[in-house]
């Protein structure tokens, strides 16, 4: 019963992106194969190196930037992606994910059954959330090369649903290191 549902779930996604960097691509060691276990196995995206955006070394110190600066040109070359290839609902995972027990049935009744909602999310964060086009659309109008952190953003579109029990994010919970550390990423580029 539970292989059925999961495959009934999985077909209603047209494509799965697990988000990682460069930095935390060690996370995908027990990401990947506890996804593998929950059924999902997602098309794997790098966000762009934290070094690209020197302006904002400052903020370094900061749990925000650039790291969050990075999440979200990843999501906003995503969306973009999504869009050109008429990707009408797609579903976003972060690498410091965990699915929590039960996650299958939350997003059958709250996302499957009632799929009034443009976007809905495991919670306030981005680590495990489904989009559909038109907020992808709505996302980039409004917030394009915007400097906030993309879970307020997200947050911000109409018809947003949250849901509890479905995953949690290890790095807030500070059970894996959040990957601010620009200096570590510092490499010479040869032409």
């Amino acid at each position: 019963l539970f292989q059925n549902m999961l495959e009934l779930q999985m077909l209603k996604f047209d494509r799965i992106y697990l988000v990682t960097s460069y930095h935390t691509k060690d996370r995908l060691e027990e990401t990947l194969p506890h996804l593998k276990e929950n059924g999902i196995e997602p098309e794997l995206f790098v966000a762009p190196l934290k070094g690209y955006f020197p302006q904002f070394h400052r903020f370094n110190t900061e749990d925000v930037w650039p790291g969050k600066l990075s999440l979200a040109c990843a999501y906003e070359q995503l969306f973009q992606k999504c869009i050109l290839e008429n990707v009408n609902l797609a579903l976003f995972i972060e690498d410091d994910v965990v699915m929590l027990e039960g996650w299958e049935n939350v997003v059958e009744k709250e996302w499957q059954l009632d799929d009034s909602w443009n976007v809905a999310k495991a919670d306030n964060q981005t680590h495990f959330f489904a989009m559909k086009l038109a907020a992808m659309k709505q996302y980039l109008n409004k917030f394009a090369l915007n400097f906030n952190s993309i879970d307020f953003q997200i947050n911000m579109l109409t018809s947003v649903k949250i849901s509890n029990g479905v995953a949690k994010q290890k790095s807030l919970r500070k059970q894996v290191p959040s990957a601010i550390d620009v200096e570590g990423e510092k490499v010479e580029y040869i032409f």
